[in-house]
C-alpha cells in the first residue's frame, strides 16, 4: 500500500467518523427538542387547568407566607423553631 493510498483511506475514515458523530449529535438534539416540546405542551395544559382552580387560602395568609419565603430566600431570615398551633374546632389550619 502506497503512502498516498494510505493517506486517502485515513482521510476518508476520519471524514466518515466526524460526520457520523455530527449526525449522532444532531439526532440527540432533535430528540431533546421533541421531548422539550412535549414537556411544554404538558406545562401549558397544567397552567390552563390551574387557572380554573378556586383559591382555597385567603389573600392575607398568602401574602404573609410569600413574604416569609422571600425573606428566607433572600438570606435575611433564620428558622429558629417550628411548632404546630392548636387548631380550633371546625376551622381550617390555614
Amino acid at each position: 500500500m502506497s503512502p498516498l493510498s494510505q493517506g486517502v483511506s485515513i482521510t476518508v475514515v476520519g471524514l466518515v467518523m466526524v460526520f457520523a458523530v455530527l449526525g449522532a449529535i444532531a439526532g440527540v438534539v432533535a430528540l431533546l427538542g421533541r421531548i422539550d416540546a412535549g414537556w411544554r405542551a404538558g406545562e401549558a395544559r397544567a397552567d390552563e387547568q390551574a387557572g380554573e382552580r378556586i383559591q382555597t387560602i385567603d389573600t392575607t395568609t398568602l401574602v404573609i407566607i410569600s413574604a416569609a419565603v422571600a425573606t428566607l430566600l433572600d438570606g435575611r431570615g433564620r428558622v429558629r423553631s417550628v411548632r404546630r398551633l392548636p387548631a380550633a374546632v371546625g376551622s381550617s389550619p390555614w
